[in-house]
Parts: structure tokens; C-alpha cells; sequence
């Protein structure tokens, strides 16, 4: 009797550390599940007596979907002698959380409020998938030229539960202002793109689109620019375009336009802006639904210029160029632009997922729980049977 009950005592011990081992054994996999939101800065340099679109971009790194997400711009100051204080907006405040100035759009008659203005509270973002990112832009106004920093941007990014990667959660830009110079983007978006702005989802095996925009926001011609496009794994090239050179699996390639002219937006010699498309294919055997992360395109200046401010280092023309004019590498007084990131929406055949992974809790977790569950409830009916009072049969004979 006493074996036995010691024999009960031992087993009931192995299963409550079980039981322990896996409740606790889960919450780490859970944790690890974790979103990684990370923030950036682009666009900060402006010409001076222009305009220029600067853009905050938060990405989800994963592993886990991020919901409840604040980003924090309330440090974020200007001087307002030279920048329309109205026309640094990324996003509706919440309340209480709101600039000081009465409204986005300063008075005409009183442009002048100060050297230290705040202009931006804290904003709440929708929900964002792993391998997802949202693109905040404001058309920053610049009325003065001065060699001096116009502002700074800070922000900073949170969401519910814990981000394993800190250092990438807060990001700061000085907003300079420069005289005559060279300057462009580039601007991809996720695939496939969809007019109306949501973006659609491809079934793998199938062709799609990939759009970016290059565009000249600055006040000097260029002539001649070459882009490096690098697409997610499980993704290929499905065409050769005149001017690009393919590696040998065809997820990158180089394209070079020498003959490319982009003009400011105030000229009309010729395109501020031009939308270029590749097709690309999805490959068979990519998850599904998915977001395939990583795609980039990049760009860089190799051709000309007629501007002597905006001239760099000496080189050979690449065409004939009119008299009195000297050729050159243009400089790109902006970089922080001049690169941009993509990814490709796969979705089940049948439209079923709309292209966004499934999220929730960890299988493990939930198995593991589920384990506890029986362990636990294993556990409280033997020591129930073990303090039954024995029971008797027939005539006082014993059974059990």
C-alpha cells in the first residue's frame, strides 16, 4: 500500500514538472514571435525656395505581426523663418498629443513663429504583417537658402508586446536646405500594385508587374542615370529589357539609360519623372500566402550635367554637349532617397489568405498549453483516486 502511494507520489511530482517545463518552455517561443519594427528617415535635404517630399518609412522585420503601433514625432522641430511649418505633417495626431499651432496651414501674413517650432504629435498606424512596410511622406516647403540646419525630424516607433530589436527604433534627420543642385529619387512599390493604392497578392508560378518612379525634385538637369534592382527569393526576371544586364539566376540585374534626361518640375524640356516596369514571375514553390521580402531598387548618377554648381569630379561627355558647357558626374546632394525597398504579395490559389500570413499564437504554445491541460487534469484525478476511502463488497468482503 505504502509502495503505492509512494509509487503515486513520484509519478504526480514527474508530471507537475512536466507540466511546469512545458507552460514555461512555451512562452519563450511565443516571445520569439515578436514583431522588429524598424523606422527610417529619407528626403531631408531640400533645395532651397523648393519643395521636396521627405518620407518616415516603418518596416516590420518580423517574425510576428505588429498591432498597436504609435510613432512618436512629438520632438520633431523646425524653424520657421525658413520652412512652412504647415507642410511638415506625416499623420494625424491622436488627441492631446497635437501641435501647438492651431492648424496645418500657417497665417500668410504672420510666416515668422520661431526658430524651435513643434510641429507633430504622436500618430497610430493600422496594423502591419511581417515583411510589410508604410511609407509616411509630407511635402516640406522651404522658403530661405541658409547653410544653417532648418529642423530636425525625430521619431520613434513602439507597438504592443516586446520588440527584440531596440536599435532600430528611433531615427533623427536634420533638414538642411542647398542652392542649385542635383538631385533624385526613387520610389518602389510592394507587388503587385494596384491603382487605387492596396496592394494585390500574385499566386505562385504566376506573372506580375514590378512599378517604381524615378523622379528629379531638384533645380538642375540631369542627364543619364543607372539603376540595380534586386528582387525577393522565390522571385525571377521574365523579360530582357533593352539597356539591363541580368545575373545568371535573374533575380538582379543593372540598367543603364545614359540618354535618360530628367528635368526639374518647373521645366518643360523634358519628363521631371518617369514609372518604369519589369515582369517578373513568382516561382512555384514560394509560400503561399506569403510576403517576399528584401526586393530593392537603387539608383546612381552617370551622366551629365550643364549646371557648373551642381558639377563633381571631370569626365568624359556622353554626347555632344553645346558650347561654353562642361561636362561631369553630377552629385546627388540627397542619397538618403536614392534607394528604396519592395515586396511581393503571394496568396493561394482562389484568392484564398488575400496574400497576408496567417498570425496568431505559436503552434507550439498552443500545444504545448494544450499538454498542460491533460497533464494537469491526469494528475488531479489520480490523486483524487488516491484519498478514496476503499470500498467494500458483498459481506464485508474487500475489493480494489
Amino acid at each position: 500500500m505504502r509502495a503505492k502511494m509512494s509509487m503515486l507520489g513520484r509519478v504526480a511530482a514527474t508530471l507537475l514538472t512536466t507540466a511546469a517545463t512545458t507552460m514555461f518552455g512555451a512562452v519563450p517561443a511565443a516571445a520569439a514571435d515578436g514583431a522588429d519594427l524598424g523606422v527610417e528617415i529619407s528626403g531631408n535635404v531640400v533645395n532651397a525656395y523648393g519643395s521636396k517630399a521627405t518620407v518616415i518609412t516603418v518596416t516590420n522585420h518580423g517574425p510576428g505581426a505588429a498591432s498597436g503601433i504609435i510613432l512618436d514625432l512629438s520632438e520633431t522641430r523646425v524653424d520657421s523663418e525658413a520652412i512652412d511649418p504647415g507642410t511638415v505633417y506625416f499623420c494625424d495626431s491622436l488627441p492631446g498629443t497635437e501641435p501647438p499651432w492651431p492648424s496645418r496651414s500657417p497665417d500668410p501674413e504672420h510666416p515668422h513663429w520661431g526658430y524651435d517650432v513643434p510641429v507633430a504629435g504622436k500618430c497610430a498606424l493600422a496594423d502591419l504583417p511581417a515583411g510589410r512596410s508604410v511609407r509616411l511622406e509630407t511635402k516640406v516647403k522651404v522658403w530661405i537658402a541658409t547653410t544653417l540646419p532648418i529642423g530636425t525630424i525625430r521619431a520613434r516607433i513602439s507597438h504592443d508586446g516586446v520588440d527584440p530589436v531596440v536599435e532600430n527604433d528611433a531615427a533623427q534627420a536634420q533638414l538642411i536646405t542647398v542652392g542649385p543642385a542635383t538631385d533624385l529619387y526613387v520610389r518602389a512599390w510592394d507587388v503587385p500594385y494596384r491603382p487605387e493604392g492596396e496592394t494585390g497578392a500574385v499566386v505562385p508560378g504566376e506573372a506580375t508587374v514590378l512599378r517604381y518612379e524615378v523622379g528629379n525634385p531638384g533645380t538642375v538637369p540631369v542627364t543619364g542615370i543607372t539603376l540595380t534592382l534586386r528582387l525577393p527569393d522565390q522571385v525571377e526576371f521574365t523579360e530582357s529589357l533593352a539597356g539591363c544586364q541580368y545575373d545568371v539566376d535573374r533575380t538582379e540585374t543593372t540598367c543603364a539609360y545614359p540618354d535618360l534626361q530628367l528635368v526639374p518640375r518647373s521645366a518643360q524640356t523634358a519628363p521631371s519623372a518617369v514609372i518604369f516596369t519589369h515582369e517578373i514571375r513568382v516561382l512555384p514553390t514560394a509560400p503561399a500566402p506569403a510576403v517576399l521580402a528584401d526586393g530593392s531598387v537603387a539608383l546612381s548618377l552617370t551622366g551629365v550635367t550643364d549646371d557648373v554648381a551642381a558639377l563633381a569630379e571631370p569626365a568624359e561627355p556622353a554626347s555632344v554637349l553645346p558650347a561654353g558647357a562642361v561636362a561631369a558626374v553630377a552629385s546627388d546632394i540627397d542619397p538618403s532617397d536614392n534607394r528604396d525597398s519592395f515586396a511581393v504579395i503571394t496568396e493561394r490559389a482562389g484568392g484564398d489568405g488575400a496574400g497576408l500570413p496567417v498570425t496568431g499564437p505559436d503552434v507550439r504554445t498552443v500545444a504545448g498549453l494544450g499538454l498542460v491541460a491533460v497533464l494537469v487534469g491526469t494528475l488531479l484525478t489520480m490523486l483524487a483516486w488516491r484519498g478514496r476511502p476503499p470500498s467494500r463488497g458483498r459481506a464485508g468482503e474487500r475489493t480494489g
